[in-house]
């Protein structure tokens, strides 16, 4: 057993080391999320997401960007500035009706809708995602059957390794069941696109967030929400894209924290095989 969170039991797999709920989970109810959400994106936000959208370029030729679990939008709202066709899925109904709004093709079953055409998009995205499912298997099944061949995966979640997740253990506020099922590895990362017919482009661990840590020095005992942790990584954020130099030094720590290993987010690229 690696931690318990509640009531439930939390194991660690021996062979990728990824952590896992130990029993079966229903699917958490997500329509009336977002439903106060206010659908702003900072301009922190804007310019990390406008160097995700940047970097994917090279794989458009269809110019179809599917982001699954869109949630606010921000994603696609940059990747619509820079000119690629948006297409969204969503269960939250505050969202969908953000993204039909904003001009965007969204569904809540893209599986039975034929506009999600098979094989049709350059860009899949799973942001934060995949450790809110509980078989990340079939999902990356479905990711791979609406990529063309030759598009490109891009996938954040949270790393089981990092440095938090080491020192924390299951208080680290990210360790959220049964809303997040799994905290994935790198070596899960590797392992699960392998299997769903991916071939991995890059892989790193990037982002520290020490604001949980202070607080549990500070204040020991108290719950850290997830709220206060979002607030705090977005003035982290904010803090070091406000010049070229700190965006320098986030440059630098970001290296140090993929060659280690023990940054707070996984981020992958993997292409689908022809």
């Amino acid at each position: 057993m690696w931690g318990q969170h509640g009531p439930h039991t939390l194991l660690r797999c021996a062979g990728c080391r990824s952590v896992y709920l130990a029993e079966p989970v229903a699917v958490v109810a997500y329509q009336g999320r977002y439903s106060d959400a206010s659908f702003e994106l900072p301009a922190a936000t804007e310019t990390s997401l406008r160097g995700l959208v940047t970097g994917a370029e090279e794989y458009r030729q269809t110019g179809r960007w599917l982001d699954l679990g869109f949630g606010e939008g921000g994603l696609l709202t940059v990747a619509a500035r820079l000119g690629w066709h948006c297409f969204g899925t969503e269960l939250a109904e505050a969202s969908l009706a953000y993204g039909r709004n904003a001009g965007w093709t969204v569904s809540a079953t893209p599986e039975s809708d034929s506009r999600f055409a098979a094989g049709s998009f350059d860009v899949v995205s799973l942001i934060e995602l995949l450790e809110h499912v509980p078989d990340p298997s079939s999902l990356l099944r479905s990711v791979v059957g609406w990529l063309r061949p030759g598009g490109v995966l891009l996938a954040t979640t949270p790393n089981a390794l990092s440095l938090n997740a080491r020192l924390l253990r299951h208080e680290w506020s990210i360790i959220r069941p049964p809303e997040h099922c799994v905290i994935w590895t790198a070596a899960a990362a590797r392992r699960a696109c392998a299997q769903a017919g991916l071939s991995l482009v890059r892989l790193r661990s990037h982002g520290f967030n020490p604001s949980q840590l202070v607080s549990r020095f500070r204040k020991s005992g108290e719950d850290f929400t997830v709220r206060q942790r979002n607030a705090a990584a977005l003035a982290l954020n904010m803090a070091f894209t406000s010049n070229p130099a700190r965006r320098g030094v986030k440059a630098l720590l970001n290296g140090l924290l993929s060659v280690t290993g023990l940054g707070d987010t996984l981020k992958l690229w993997a292409v689908r095989r022809s």
